[in-house]
């Protein structure tokens, strides 16, 4: 799910979850821009269940391939290049894994997707 800038903090802020997963499989989209399915265990929490530590959980997270043409003050986006590679991610996650929003750990930069 992608999301504008201002939707995006205000979703950080209300998230059910902060974590941090290790990232086991990434599938990026067959279009791009699009959003990548992430699978995971969850390594660290910082917001929420103590518990949820080594939790398994999916979730999608919006990339785009670098020479994408993407609208100016769009919804953010990650590098679908750094997704596929990333090992670890720290995210906001909204309803259990329905929604992400990346936080860092991915790309230190998000374009409007």
């Amino acid at each position: 799910m992608a999301l504008s800038p201002d939707t995006y903090r205000r979703a950080a802020l209300a998230a059910e979850l902060h974590v941090q997963v290790q990232i086991d499989r990434v599938v990026l989209p067959p279009v791009m821009p699009g959003n990548a399915q992430v699978e995971g265990r969850i390594a660290r929490v910082f917001r929420g269940d103590p518990g949820l530590t080594s939790s398994r959980i999916s979730f999608e997270v919006s990339c785009a391939r670098d020479w994408d043409e993407l609208p100016t003050g769009g919804p953010l986006c990650m590098s679908a290049a750094d997704v596929e590679r990333a090992v670890a991610m720290e995210v906001y996650l909204i309803s259990h894994g329905h929604a992400a929003v990346p936080l860092r750990g991915v790309s230190r930069t998000a374009a409007a997707c």
